[in-house]
């Protein structure tokens, strides 16, 4: 009697610890799906959803860096007005401005035609990532990252593209935002 129970307490302890085992393996996954940060429309693939948070978290770093805010200033909307200007107009500041837009997944969409990472048209909320080749580039360059969000609010403000191309508003946000430390 005595090992018949050794052994019920042998299998109700390996029962119990699979039990663990896979309530722990769920427990991220379930966490994680959760966790959206603020404007990221659903469904995310988690290798889009974990990029998309890392840029936009040093897309904000990058704002604390002197002389980063004056990218507002470099660039003006398609009636000559600065984008503090709007910034102004909306009473908040740059990083909140950040976190109100609206970040979707776009790879599907016409948006992102190949060699496009991020497209958001002029005045737009909405924020198209593309998919993995922007989850790949901010992996693979985490300040290409941030500096794509960053270009990207600037058209949210109201910048048109052509003149300046995407590269130049690109090249501008590097210049003016990347630490040199």
């Amino acid at each position: 009697m005595e090992a018949r129970d050794r052994g019920s307490r042998a299998l109700f302890a390996s029962r119990t610890l699979l039990a663990f085992a896979l309530l722990a393996a769920l427990v991220p996954r379930a966490a994680l799906a959760e966790h959206t940060p603020p404007g990221f429309v659903k469904p995310v693939d988690p290798f889009l959803f974990a990029a998309a948070d890392a840029a936009l978290a040093a897309a904000e770093q990058a704002l604390r860096h002197p002389g980063c805010d004056a990218i507002f200033t470099d660039f003006h909307d398609p009636s000559g007005l600065p984008l503090t200007a709007s910034l102004e107009r909306l009473g908040m500041p740059a990083d909140a401005f950040l976190r109100s837009l609206r970040y979707v997944n776009g790879e599907h969409l016409p948006l992102c035609r190949p060699g496009v990472l991020a497209a958001t048209r002029t005045g737009s909320r909405v924020v198209y990532l593309c998919g993995m080749r922007f989850a790949s580039a901010q992996r693979t360059n985490p300040r290409l990252g941030a500096a794509l969000i960053l270009h990207e609010a600037l058209h949210a403000l109201g910048l048109s593209e052509n003149p300046p191309t995407s590269l130049e508003i690109t090249a501008g946000v590097l210049a003016r935002c990347t630490s040199t430390r």
